[in-house]
C-alpha cells in the first residue's frame, strides 16, 4: 500500500502570473498542505512560472562544484 507523507506534500499552479490571486488552502487529514514557487520531480526543479531558472541555477552550481576540483 502507498501511503502520503503530508507534511512532505507541496502544490503548485502553473503558468498563472499571480500566484496571490489562487492561494487555495487544501487540507488533507487535518494537515494543510502548502503552495510553493517551485518544487523538484524527477531531479527538475520545476517553476510555477515555468521559466526553469531555478533548475538553470541549481545545474550550474553543481557544475561550479565540480570545475573547482579541477582546477
Amino acid at each position: 500500500m502507498l501511503s502520503l507523507s503530508l507534511h512532505k506534500t507541496c502544490y503548485s499552479i502553473y503558468g498563472a502570473t499571480d500566484t496571490e490571486k489562487f492561494k487555495i488552502h487544501l487540507i488533507v487529514n487535518d494537515v494543510e498542505i502548502k503552495q510553493v514557487d517551485y518544487s523538484k520531480y524527477l531531479g527538475i526543479l520545476i517553476d510555477s512560472k515555468l521559466t526553469w531558472q531555478n533548475h538553470i541555477d541549481y545545474v550550474c552550481n553543481k557544475i561550479i562544484k565540480y570545475i573547482i576540483i579541477f582546477l
